[in-house]
C-alpha cells in the first residue's frame, strides 16, 4: 500500500492536534491516557500530540491526574491559557468597550468609553475603537503574550463571511465594510478580526459560562434601546439559512401600532425597549436616563414604575411566547437592561408563556436571569476569536522540533466538535 499523501497526513494531524485540546480543554484534568479513549486515538499518537500542545504552550503537565488507577500514576493535563489572548470589542450606540481575555477566560484587562456614536459616521467611530486598543495591545506584546484575533459586537444585521454590517438602525449605519475599516485604522492589518451580532455574541457567552450552560436550547434576549436576541439550538448558535436569524426585536405584536426604526410598525422594541419603558414609568423618553432610576422607583413601590415594568412583560412575554411556540426552546434568558428588571418582570413574562404556550403544562420555560449582565456580548466576542484557537491549535506558534512518527488515526474522520467552555 502506498504512502499517505503528506498533504492529507498534514490535515490529519491537524485535525487530530484540535481534537486532543478541546479533550483537555473539556475535561477534568485528564491523562493522556483518558485522552486516548475519549478521542479513540492510538496512546502513541495523543502522546505526540500532547508533546505538540506542550511546546506551543498551550497544554501544561499538572500533577497526578484524578483517575483513581493502581500501579504508576498518570500525569494530568492542563489548558496553559497565559501565552495566548483574545480581544472582544463592542460599538453600541454610547460606548465603546474592550475586553482581553486569555484561554482560561480570565480577564486579562478591560475598558470602555462613553460616547455617542449615533452622531458620528462610521469611520470616526472605528478610528475611536481602534485608538482605544493601542495601549492594550502594547501590553499585550510586552507581556510576552500572543493576540490570536478580535471580534467585534455590533447591534445590527452582520455579514461575518464578508466583515459587512449590513444595517444598524439605531446607530443609523448601512453597509459598512466594518472589518477593512477597523483594519486600515489599526497600525498592524495583521490582526485577525471578524464581527458578529452583539445578542449572538451574548447568547453564545451564557451558553459558554453563565445561565444558559445548562441547556442546550434557549432565547437569549437584549433589552437596550433596541431589543436583540440570540437562538441556541441543540447548544450552537441558531442563524437560519440567511444568516439573519434572531431579530426578535423586530416581531410585530401590533400590527398598526408605533413606527419602528426598521420601517415596521407595533415591533417588539418599540412597545418593551427602553424608551418604552422611560415613557410608561413617566421619565421621558430622554436616552439619558437610567434604568437604575426605574428600578430605584419600582424598589420604592411607585405604583407608576412598577406597572410600567408589568406592562413590557406582559407585551415581552406574548413576544417570547410566539417564539417560544415557534422553536420548542426550554429556556429564556433576560439581558441588557432585562436583567436588571428581572425581579420584576419574570412573573408576567411567565404569565403570558403559561398562557399562550402551547406545550407549557408538559415542557415548562424557565426564565432565567443573565449572569454576565452588560459583559455578555463583549465575553462572547472575546470567547469566540479564542475558539479559532482550539478548532486549530497549528496555528499557534511551536519550536522547529521535529513530530514523532504516529500510529495511524482511527474513528476521527466523522468526530463532531466538542462545545468547549473556556475556563
Amino acid at each position: 500500500m502506498s504512502a499517505a499523501d503528506p498533504l492529507d497526513r498534514e490535515r490529519m494531524r491537524r485535525h487530530n492536534l484540535g481534537l486532543v485540546l478541546r479533550a483537555v480543554a473539556e475535561g477534568d484534568r485528564p491523562s493522556r491516557t483518558d485522552i486516548a479513549l475519549a478521542t479513540s486515538l492510538h496512546k502513541t499518537t495523543v502522546s505526540s500530540l500532547v508533546a505538540d500542545l506542550i511546546d506551543r504552550e498551550l497544554v501544561r503537565e499538572a500533577g497526578i491526574a484524578p483517575d483513581g488507577t493502581v500501579g504508576r500514576p498518570a500525569v494530568a493535563l492542563e489548558l496553559s491559557g497565559e501565552r495566548y489572548v483574545a480581544m472582544g470589542l463592542e460599538i453600541n450606540v454610547d460606548h465603546l468597550v474592550y475586553r482581553v481575555v486569555d484561554l482560561h477566560g480570565r480577564v486579562r484587562e478591560q475598558g470602555s468609553v462613553r460616547q455617542d456614536n449615533r452622531a458620528r459616521p462610521p469611520s470616526e467611530t472605528l478610528a475611536a475603537l481602534a485608538e482605544l486598543i493601542v495601549e492594550p495591545r502594547l501590553r499585550i506584546a510586552q507581556a510576552g503574550s500572543v493576540l490570536v484575533g478580535a471580534t467585534l459586537a455590533l447591534p445590527g444585521l452582520v455579514d461575518p463571511s464578508r466583515g459587512l454590517l449590513l444595517v444598524a438602525p439605531h446607530l443609523g449605519w448601512r453597509d459598512v465594510a466594518v472589518v477593512d475599516e477597523l483594519r486600515a485604522a489599526l497600525d498592524t492589518p495583521d490582526v485577525h478580526l471578524r464581527i458578529e451580532n452583539e445578542a449572538n455574541l451574548a447568547a453564545l457567552a451564557e451558553r459558554w459560562h453563565g445561565a444558559g450552560q445548562t441547556h442546550e436550547d434557549f432565547v437569549y434576549v437584549s433589552g437596550y434601546i433596541g431589543v436583540g436576541a440570540g437562538i441556541v439550538s441543540n447548544g450552537d448558535l441558531h442563524r437560519g439559512e440567511t444568516g439573519f436569524g434572531g431579530e426578535f426585536g423586530h416581531l410585530t405584536l401590533e400590527a398598526n401600532g408605533p413606527p419602528c426604526v426598521c420601517g415596521g410598525n407595533g415591533c417588539v422594541e418599540t412597545l418593551a425597549g427602553l424608551d418604552a419603558l422611560l415613557r410608561l414609568a413617566g421619565m421621558g423618553s430622554s436616552r439619558q436616563s437610567r434604568v437604575d432610576e426605574v428600578v430605584d422607583a419600582a424598589e420604592r413601590g411607585e405604583t407608576r414604575a412598577v406597572e410600567a415594568i408589568e406592562t413590557v412583560g406582559t407585551l415581552l412575554g406574548v413576544g417570547l411566547a410566539s417564539t417560544a411556540n415557534l422553536l420548542g426552546s426550554r429556556a429564556i434568558v433576560l439581558g441588557g437592561y432585562f436583567a436588571e428588571l428581572y425581579p420584576w418582570l419574570r412573573t408576567p413574562i411567565e404569565a403570558q408563556l403559561r398562557q399562550r404556550v402551547l406545550a407549557f403544562p408538559w415542557s415548562p420555560i424557565e426564565v432565567l436571569r443573565s449572569e454576565l449582565r452588560d459583559g455578555a456580548a463583549v465575553s462572547g466576542a472575546a470567547g469566540l476569536a479564542l475558539r479559532a484557537i482550539l478548532d486549530n491549535p497549528a496555528s499557534a506558534p511551536a519550536s522547529t522540533t521535529e513530530p514523532e512518527d504516529e500510529e495511524p488515526a482511527t474513528a476521527v474522520e466523522g468526530a463532531v466538535e466538542a462545545d468547549v467552555a473556556l475556563r
